[in-house]
């Protein structure tokens, strides 16, 4: 077996078998198949003709083509009464599973030519992840996910408005999930649509911070699709676009950490692997829609803390590298959220450690004299200015490896 696109009737056949119980009703099967050829672009012997419908993506010529499966009693399928034992007329009422007169051998056939057949390995990959993830999901959350990366197959949809407030949390996951696992190109043609993958995380058209989040992504997909490194001082510009005059202040915190991260970041290391966890992080705090106080802070501190632990980061005691931040500026918008501990002074300056329950590297923070904020409210304004104009050098709080 040499062929190497799928045709409709293998693929819904592999459908079947990754879905729980190896049945489906026609809604997700058919949204399914619309992620496989139409988004993911899975190509095929005969592919299915998607229009804009009542449920979104919806393909006319799909029981012309299962017909076949069913004459040939490899699928058998189920429609579901209502309480007067009256049939369902409407399609998405219909479930399909395996006939059970031939279940054993289609497994067998589909187990032996194609699951370990070299020529299927990538789409049979890209089934299995799709159709696994989605099993315990239900239906509205696969019409979500069309609807919002492929927004014009939502223009006749009878439950636009209900999808639009459905609970996206699934389809979050799967964004956190698929980002790790789709292949570079796979990964590309999912992010076809910036604005609606950020819709998932609740980011919409009124948000703020809309327009800097899709740059943020733009500028690591065009990593991905250049095969090259992320251009750091891009990255780091736009971070420091984000504003802070959010209602709950969220994006202040994810300002600071996106900034100390990629301000460390060792781009002798960035490859595929660490953009796939830039990106995963990111989109994993944008999950977090809440007040900023200090038990959340905490959460999203963990989840900064996992990516640090993840990728390579330059010593700070190695040279700064040639950014244009405004390092006191930052601290200064920052210093209600992070406690600080004088660590050394001399003539000209104050060097500051942020606490390590904050950064899990020993890093050092300079801040001007002319920009000295109130950075610990044990050190009064005469105290600070008396150790600023000491002659003496010596460490007011320990070494690094005692704080």
């Amino acid at each position: 077996m040499e062929r190497k696109n799928l045709d409709f009737e293998e693929k819904f056949l592999l459908l079947l078998y990754f879905s729980k119980d190896n049945n489906t009703l026609i809604t997700r099967a058919m949204k399914l198949m619309f992620l496989f050829e139409k988004i993911f672009e899975i190509k095929t012997e005969n592919e299915l003709e998607f229009i804009a419908y009542d449920l979104g993506p919806f393909a006319k010529d799909f029981q012309i083509y299962i017909t076949p499966l069913i004459t040939e009693e490899l699928v058998a399928y189920r429609e579901f009464c209502d309480s007067n034992l009256n049939y369902i007329s409407e399609s998405y009422y219909k479930k399909y599973f395996f006939n059970e007169k031939r279940k054993g051998e289609i497994k067998t056939i589909l187990e032996n030519e194609y699951l370990y057949n070299k020529y299927y390995k990538n789409p049979i990959k890209l089934i299995k992840f799709l159709t696994e993830f989605y099993n315990q999901a239900h239906s509205r959350d696969l019409i979500q996910l069309c609807y919002f990366i492929e927004p014009e197959f939502a223009q006749n949809s009878v439950i636009d408005e209900e999808v639009e407030y459905y609970n996206r949390s699934y389809n979050q996951k799967f964004i956190l999930k698929a980002v790790l696992f789709l292949s570079e190109n796979h990964l590309l043609k999912l992010f076809r649509n910036l604005e609606g993958v950020l819709k998932i995380f609740n980011i919409r058209g009124d948000n703020i911070e809309k327009e800097n989040f899709r740059l943020f992504l733009e500028e690591h997909l065009n990593a991905v699709r250049n095969k090259s490194g992320i251009n750091i001082n891009k990255a780091i510009e736009i971070i420091d676009n984000i504003s802070i005059r959010d209602q709950n202040k969220t994006y202040k915190f994810l300002k600071f950490k996106l900034l100390e991260i990629y301000s460390l970041i060792n781009e002798e290391e960035i490859n595929l692997g660490t953009i796939r966890l830039l990106l995963h992080y990111f989109f994993k705090s944008l999950t977090l829609q809440w007040a900023l106080n200090e038990n959340n802070m905490k959460k999203f501190r963990n989840i900064m803390q996992d990516l640090k632990k993840n990728i390579q980061l330059i010593s700070i005691k190695d040279d700064q590298p040639p950014l244009s931040i405004d390092y006191p500026l930052l601290k200064n918008e920052l210093e209600n959220e992070f406690q600080k501990k004088v660590v050394k002074k001399t003539k000209d300056r104050l060097e500051v450690r942020v606490s390590k329950e904050d950064i899990d590297y020993k890093g050092d923070f300079f801040i001007d004299k002319e920009n000295l904020p109130n950075i610990h409210e044990e050190f009064s304004e005469e105290e600070l200015e008396e150790l600023l104009n000491s002659e003496d050098t010596e460490d007011l709080a320990g070494t690094p490896s005692e704080i």
